[in-house]
């Protein structure tokens, strides 16, 4: 049997072969049941989201939200409770937890073997730092004299002719700020908190 027209699909019958869908809607609320009677994404799972609130529920008591730092009751979201804890915040301490605050972060796989990023939850990093002298690569300001007549103090970045006349080495740098933020793109992660 041909398709005669672009909303004819075929799906599996119980037989062998393929039976002809002509009413497309109906097909779409099918696999929106579908998708919301068997979630592929478990509660406490994200996915990538482009919106700037959170995502409309698919229905089915699914919920999502951005993971902007928010309470939420422990006993209306008792499965994410039960896997999270206080984990990313407590809350109120009695009723409330809070979900994780990533605005403005990247997220890092946990690494049991690495103590920066062996606790979920943990944060690191800065969007600017300002190099300390400890943080500066190893290097020499050399100044040459020669042959000039004149008393030199050893180990000074400042030569001193006998005269007060001098030739000295200066200093270089701003002390500010500088950029630490890789390229990047913003968007945000929508969890399945329910």
């Amino acid at each position: 049997m041909a398709l005669t027209s672009p909303s004819n699909l075929f799906s599996p019958d119980a037989g062998d072969g393929y039976a002809l869908v002509t009413d497309l809607a109906a097909m779409q609320d099918s696999v929106q049941a579908a998708l919301v009677a068997v979630p592929v994404l478990p509660v406490g799972g994200g996915i990538s989201w482009w919106g700037t609130t959170d995502p409309a529920s698919p229905g089915g008591g699914v919920e999502y939200a951005i993971p902007d730092g928010r309470a939420l009751s422990r006993s209306t979201y008792s499965v994410l409770f039960a896997l999270w804890d206080t984990t990313f915040g407590a809350g109120d301490g009695t009723t409330t937890f809070n979900i994780p605050n990533s605005k403005g972060r990247v997220q890092v796989g946990r690494d049991s073997a690495d103590t920066d990023f062996d606790t979920m939850g943990e944060t690191r990093g800065s969007k600017t730092h300002t190099l300390t002298t400890a943080e500066i690569p190893s290097h020499s300001h050399s100044t040459r004299v020669t042959n000039l007549g004149m008393g030199l103090s050893a180990g000074t970045t400042t030569f001193r002719s006998q005269s007060s006349d001098g030739v000295d080495t200066g200093s270089a740098g701003g002390g500010q700020p500088h950029n630490n933020l890789q390229p990047s793109i913003v968007a945000n992660t929508a969890i399945r908190i329910k």
